[in-house]
């Protein structure tokens, strides 16, 4: 009874009783789709219909708010083309930041997107994020195998423990909740609790 679930998840990072900051997870297994057949693949994500939808928004306070999108259209991803950047393509991946100008200054909006990456290295044919996915993993290999110095990592092992421990708890709390008890889960993170 584990897998993929659908989850709306409400978080509340505190130091000692002071909310300091608060947090909202809505992680959809069952959302759109491009399938329009009854029975699933073996592959629930690869030639199933998958259609990613990805959006962060973090709020600083009355400063300053980012938001990332990344909203595909289509499911078949196996070719990619410079078009594939574009709102609905396959590397679709746009950065908004909203500024209080007259508090911090800078641009009050301002939009980013990865045209610039097949510049830095990854290829225009191939889904960025598979590209992104096989560089991690070469790191890690290195790193394991002695060949690359944990100074020189770009995703250090150590900042994912924090990740790491969020999704245990809310995995822990899915199953509190489907054995009838209280899912809410503390746990303490370097002098902060959640």
């Amino acid at each position: 009874n584990y897998g993929e679930i659908d989850a709306d998840i409400q978080l509340q990072f505190l130091t000692g009783d002071c909310p300091v900051a608060l947090g909202h997870l809505s992680l959809l297994h069952n959302s759109l789709s491009r399938r329009s057949w009854m029975l699933p693949g073996k592959d629930l994500y690869k030639g199933n219909g998958r259609v990613k939808h990805e959006q962060h928004r973090v709020h600083v306070g009355p400063f300053l708010t980012v938001q990332i999108h990344s909203c595909q259209s289509k499911d078949k991803h196996d070719s990619c083309s410079a078009d594939d950047l574009r709102l609905g393509g396959n590397n679709h991946y746009e950065i908004w930041v909203f500024r209080n100008v007259d508090v911090i200054g800078g641009e009050p909006v301002a939009c980013f997107d990865l045209e610039g990456l097949t510049n830095a290295g990854l290829a225009a044919d191939r889904l960025h994020i598979d590209q992104v996915k096989e560089g991690v993993l070469h790191e890690f290999i290195g790193a394991i195998q002695g060949m690359v110095q944990p100074i020189s990592l770009q995703s250090p092992f150590l900042s994912h423990a924090m990740p790491v421990k969020l999704m245990s708890a809310i995995y822990e709390s899915a199953v509190r909740r489907a054995a009838g008890q209280d899912p809410r889960v503390r746990f303490a993170w370097e002098g902060m609790s959640l």
